[in-house]
């Protein structure tokens, strides 16, 4: 099973105009799989997004950016940490069409807190 994740990217105004490239990076900085060429979408002024729908469950390290035409130059780096974006992507996947009433409740392993959600007729 896979997830889908959208990241920003705020390259700045010289920036403009690149074709990116994503490349998957484990906890040990080492590449997983090949680059990835696709989803990115150039928002303005240097500002991207790129949504991916294939991280693997359990994914943990980053991703680096860079412009295909410089691949040496690391433009951008974000960390993935699967308990801050797979949970919440497990959540929308199972709640496809939610009955009159439902009632979610959302825990934080970091920091033990939670809250419930509640909607339906009344």
């Amino acid at each position: 099973m896979s997830y889908t994740a959208s990241i920003n990217l705020v390259l700045g105004t010289s920036k403009i105009g690149l074709s990116l490239v994503a490349q998957l990076i484990n906890t040990a900085g080492s590449s997983v799989g090949s680059s990835i060429h696709s989803g990115f979408i150039e928002i303005g002024q240097g500002n991207y997004i790129w949504t991916y729908d294939q991280f693997p469950d359990g994914f943990r390290g980053g991703i680096k950016f860079f412009d295909q035409a410089n691949p040496s130059i690391v433009l951008a780096f974000v960390a993935i940490n699967p308990e801050e974006i797979e949970q919440i992507a497990k959540i929308n996947q199972t709640i496809t069409s939610p009955p009159q009433n439902l009632e979610i409740k959302v825990s934080n392993p970091v920091n033990n807190k939670s809250i419930n959600i509640q909607t339906g007729v009344r």
